[in-house]
């Protein structure tokens, strides 16, 4: 099987604009080896071809935790078939009916996949062995409020309650909003082996949810994602795009 230096886990579930977007993507930066895994709705694939091929895989994803719950499937993925990628890119089609700052959010998102950035951030990763997550520096938050050990945002009591439950303990609560960023493959690996992922899954609500007033499983993996990362000692580390 091929050496991949990096594996693109891309949910899209809106249109087939975005893979061929990514593919785009890829095609400039035809210097390194690039594996997308890409979850799709029914939907889109009963309406494209969409075939596997060795550098391509595709699977079908219902609406169950957004993009988070595509992820999980890719990450599925991976563990059974190329365990020994280095590196993982998180992407998704950044799509928001909620807010107008939605193609902004996107651009400002996959900056790291941008040429001109790919190589920058490889050599961050593999310039420091603890260097566990890299995104774009505008879009790392961090809702910990030490005084009150509680988190600023609804989801704050799940988050506890999941922490526990997954083992994951950290004191750097920094996390990448939009969850959109290169990770060091072998931690979600080594997490996942321990957490199915597909198990995980099944726990996220159904549906186009928000978090505004009332916390949720699968806004809460938008952070606990990165957690899994500095709570084994990790660092995530944001590039100005």
């Amino acid at each position: 099987m091929k050496a991949y230096k990096c594996a693109i886990l891309y949910h899209n579930y809106y249109s087939i604009d975005g893979i061929n977007e990514v593919r785009e993507t890829i095609k400039q930066n035809s210097d390194q080896d690039i594996l997308l895994l890409c979850s799709v709705s029914e939907k889109l694939a009963l309406n494209h071809e969409l075939v596997n091929t060795p550098n391509e895989k595709f699977v079908i994803c219902t609406n169950k935790g957004k993009d988070i719950g595509g992820k999980l499937l890719l990450i599925e993925l991976l563990l059974k078939l190329y365990s020994d990628v280095p590196y993982i890119i998180f992407l998704h089609d950044k799509k928001s009916y909620h807010k107008l700052s939605g193609t902004f959010e996107k651009k400002k998102l996959f900056e790291i996949i941008n040429p001109a950035n790919f190589k920058t951030i490889l050599q961050l990763f593999e310039s420091n062995p603890r260097t566990g997550i890299v995104c774009n520096t505008d879009v790392i938050r961090n809702e910990y409020d030490k005084a009150t050990n509680t988190f600023n945002t609804p989801n704050s009591s799940l988050l506890k309650q999941l922490m526990k439950e997954y083992e994951i303990n950290t004191t750097d609560y920094s996390f990448v909003a939009g969850t959109m960023f290169w990770v060091r493959a072998s931690l979600m690996i080594d997490f996942f082996n321990q957490f199915n992922p597909i198990k995980v899954r099944s726990t996220l609500e159904e549906g186009n949810m928000l978090d505004a007033v009332q916390g949720t499983v699968t806004h809460s993996w938008e952070r606990l994602l990165s957690w899994i990362v500095t709570s084994k000692g990790f660092t995530l580390q944001g590039i100005k795009c």
